[in-house]
């Protein structure tokens, strides 16, 4: 019961956050997903993985968009693989 309410306040969080900013969907992904990650790497869930694989996917995203290449790549190839590789061991 904990862990939902927490996710629903954290997505609720993030929803506001790109309303303020004006970023509605795509800010709002990454911080929701920046956040699911670290609170379900926390308490120690394997779901977690699933959530900083998606961070990591959209944050290379708009580091490739703004011009920021090196870091998209590091995102891909570096933080994603490994993300990935969890995800397929557990």
């Amino acid at each position: 019961m904990k862990n939902k309410v927490y996710t629903i306040l954290i997505i609720i969080f993030s929803i506001i956050c790109g309303i303020i900013s004006k970023d509605y969907f795509l800010g709002t992904l990454i911080l929701a997903s920046g956040l699911l990650n670290s609170y379900y790497a926390s308490i120690g869930k394997t779901y977690n993985y699933i959530f900083g694989a998606l961070y990591c996917l959209l944050s290379a995203y708009v580091s490739y968009v703004n011009g920021l290449y090196a870091m998209a790549i590091l995102s891909l190839i570096i933080y994603f693989l490994y993300k990935f590789r969890d995800i397929l061991v557990g």
